[in-house]
């Protein structure tokens, strides 16, 4: 496969990812989101009833229950849709995603991000796609999990750093669509692993050329 046919098949590959999981965000907000929430009304209203102490304290508990999975969802359909980058700097959408992050689950994330020059779409998508992937392995066993961002401009070059700790199992694994794909666009993901923190690095050209 030559070298052109190649990057078209990657980025081909990447698109049909994004938009996958772009739709599997609107199936959790249009079905099981929008259940939750219908469900959630309907216990309140069993509050207004005239129940017994043992009967109140378990809709209340119910309720709690309710809550909890209802930001859950949207905390999952959050980090598989990709934020608008039309309006915002990628340091902002970066920045937006890590927010939402911890102010659902409250996973402390360090931010570090430089103001870069525009890049090409496709870059951007690609290092904000990172960024998620990152922070949705942080999500499945959040306790006691710390995260870094990082981005920084270099010569010619845009830098993501990521980094988490303790490094999750199976942190290494997983990565070839991004990997490639960043290699198709001139750049490079690397990403390594001890027994504290796990460390992940993307680096694109900065003026968008391979």
């Amino acid at each position: 496969m030559s070298g052109s046919v190649h990057d078209d098949a990657v980025s081909a590959i990447f698109a049909d990812r994004t938009a996958e999981l772009c739709e599997i965000s609107r199936f959790l907000h249009d079905t099981i989101s929008q259940d939750l929430v219908a469900l959630s009304f309907t216990v309140s209203h069993l509050q207004t009833m005239a129940l017994d102490a043992p009967a109140r304290t378990e809709v209340e508990s119910a309720l709690r229950l309710l809550d909890r999975c209802c930001r859950e969802v949207r905390l999952i359909g959050s980090m598989l849709a990709p934020p608008s980058i039309a309006d915002i700097t990628l340091d902002a959408a970066l920045g937006q995603l890590a927010q939402f992050l911890h102010d659902e689950t409250d996973i402390p994330v360090t931010l570090d991000l430089d103001p870069v020059p525009a890049l090409p779409q496709e870059s951007q998508l690609l290092l904000i796609a990172a960024a998620q992937t990152w922070f949705a392995r942080a999500i499945r066993r959040r306790a006691g999990r710390s995260l870094s961002v990082r981005l920084r401009e270099r010569p010619n070059q845009v830098v993501l750093g990521l980094e988490m700790s303790p490094p999750p199992s199976g942190a290494l694994a997983g990565w070839t669509v991004l990997r490639e794909r960043a290699c198709a666009l001139g750049g490079d993901f690397s990403i390594k692993s001890d027994s504290g923190r796990v460390v992940a690095s993307v680096s694109l050209p900065g003026d968008g050329g391979v």
